[in-house]
């Protein structure tokens, strides 16, 4: 069976979206890269959507208000069955965002692929460095397909 993975990174999440055999246990190509970020809004030149998904922790989007979201956009439909979010390597210490995950194949209706909760980062704890994987069923072999993904988050704790 193989794995899908969508890794995501703005204020700190930069998504990182790709497949992983499983039973090979190889390192998954990063899909997000191969997708089109947009974003309701930036904060200027030096946090611009394009980061989102350049697959740099050391560069990153930020939006400009609350509720904002972020989407990757690819030319065909993408299956995966988790989600990596990485906040940037810079001083981002016990930082917490309310977010949600959804999937779309049209882009205009969608699919709750993550539930609105609160999620913890700090970049610099040994422990996830900043990372949380949101597994959305590898174990039941769940698979989710999707053109698009649109992360919304709702606050910046």
């Amino acid at each position: 069976m193989k794995t899908f993975i969508i890794a995501v990174a703005f204020i700190a999440v930069a998504f990182l979206a790709w497949a992983v055999n499983a039973q090979a246990q190889t390192t998954p190509p990063n899909l997000a890269l191969s997708a089109v970020a947009s974003a309701e809004t930036s904060l200027g030149s030096s946090y611009p959507i394009a980061a989102l998904n350049d697959g740099n922790r050391n560069t990153y989007w930020v939006g400009t208000k609350f509720p904002e979201w972020c989407k990757l956009t690819w030319s065909s439909n993408k299956v995966f069955n988790l989600i990596k979010v990485e906040m940037p390597l810079t001083s981002y210490q016990n930082n917490a965002q309310i977010m949600k995950f959804e999937g779309s194949m049209d882009g205009i209706s969608w699919t709750l692929i993550v539930p609105q909760n609160t999620y913890n980062f700090n970049s610099l704890a040994p422990t996830n460095g900043g990372v949380q994987y949101f597994d959305l069923g590898i174990d039941q072999g769940r698979l989710i397909q999707a053109k698009y993904i649109r992360i919304t988050t709702t606050q910046n704790i």
